[in-house]
């Protein structure tokens, strides 16, 4: 279902669902989702399901480190100095902002920016869950992606001004050690006719939904119960048996993570760089990305990213459905299928998963 707004009665089951979405990536969104309490205390945040023919949409999130995000917060400014840029190349005003993915921290921080600078926000995004790189959003495939602009807490500003992804990406992760580890990345506006079929619709609604799904589970709800209530899955529950970090693996690092099942006895794989990307049951490959993976601590009721990961720590791990988007022509699913973080794997259709 589709949600009108976003109010502030609705924000913890948004945090919740966009940590789903985040596969185990994209970063914790606790420290904007504080500021965006404040800011949606006497106003609700207008969602559009549609975007009006003159609309001009930036799509907008934090590029670099989560883990500095928390630390070095934004100063509230960054969008406003983004705009300038854009505005000297000439190009017109933006009327709606959405985020790059409703995932982890990029959600609620579109979000922020959004109200902050009172405009509505488009529900939809540019890659629906969390990924990694500016050449796995959408308009990289179905549109021009540029020119794009990062911009620092403290004001520095760098404006790419190309239209591939490719050299977005190389320009702007490069300049991210300088912005002090994270900075805000922001895209050209876009017409409303450009992202007609380039974007991931309905993302922030699903976000809501399944942050809500969650919250109203029973107390004693396990592993069947969350996988049902998310319309997910069940792969396997039980305690970590070990963890295997790989610091060196693609240009995220990465890792495995083993357990055992306690009901069934098989032994379920997840291979990780920044999200979830894989799981595999006795040996045979079951979820692949586009499709989401989660690891829940299923009496806390708390999603564990791969970072937190530890030996002996109960969780149960779950399958959702990804993004179909990204599925509905070969070019696009090879931009997120495991080959494109350097595994040696097809992707498995989501109706032949386990």
């Amino acid at each position: 279902m589709g949600y009108p707004a976003l109010r502030l009665e609705m924000l913890a089951d948004y945090e919740s669902g966009c940590e789903v979405l985040g596969s185990g990536g994209g970063g914790g969104p606790t420290p904007v989702m504080v500021a965006l309490a404040g800011l949606l205390r006497d106003r609700e945040l207008p969602l559009l399901a549609e975007l009006p023919p003159d609309a001009r949409v930036c799509a907008a999130g934090a590029m670099g480190g989560p883990s500095v995000f928390a630390e070095r917060l934004p100063a509230g400014d960054e969008f406003a100095i983004a705009k300038r840029l854009l505005l000297r190349l000439g190009l017109p005003a933006p009327t709606v902002l959405m985020p790059v993915e409703t995932a982890g921290l990029n959600g609620p921080y579109a979000a922020y920016l959004a109200r902050v600078e009172g405009l509505p926000l488009f529900d939809a995004d540019l890659m629906g869950r969390a990924l990694p790189t500016l050449q796995q959003a959408s308009p990289a495939v179905a549109a021009e992606l540029g020119p794009v602009v990062l911009v620092a807490a403290s004001g520095e500003a760098l404006l790419a001004d190309t239209r591939s992804a490719d050299s977005a990406e190389r320009i702007l992760r490069a300049a991210v050690p300088e912005c002090g580890g994270w900075g805000l990345f922001v895209t050209r506006p876009f017409a409303a006719d450009e992202l007609a079929g380039a974007v991931v619709p309905g993302t922030v609604s699903r976000a809501i939904s399944l942050g809500q799904a969650l919250r109203l589970l029973p107390p004693w709800a396990r592993g069947p119960e969350i996988a049902r209530a998310v319309d997910g899955r069940l792969l396997g529950s039980g305690a970590i048996a070990e963890v295997r970090r790989h610091p060196r693996r693609g240009a995220f690092g990465g890792g495995n993570m083993y357990l055992t099942d306690t009901a069934g006895g098989g032994v379920v794989r997840l291979e990780y760089q920044n999200e979830y990307l894989l799981a595999a049951v006795d040996g045979r490959v079951a979820v692949t990305c586009p499709d989401l993976l989660i690891v829940v601590d299923p009496r806390l009721r708390r999603l564990i990213p791969p970072e937190d990961l530890r030996p002996r720590l109960e969780v149960a791990v779950v399958a959702l459905e990804g993004p179909r988007w990204w599925k509905e022509t070969p070019e696009r699913l090879a931009r997120v299928s495991p080959r494109a973080f350097g595994l040696d794997q097809d992707p498995i259709p989501w109706e032949a998963a386990a």
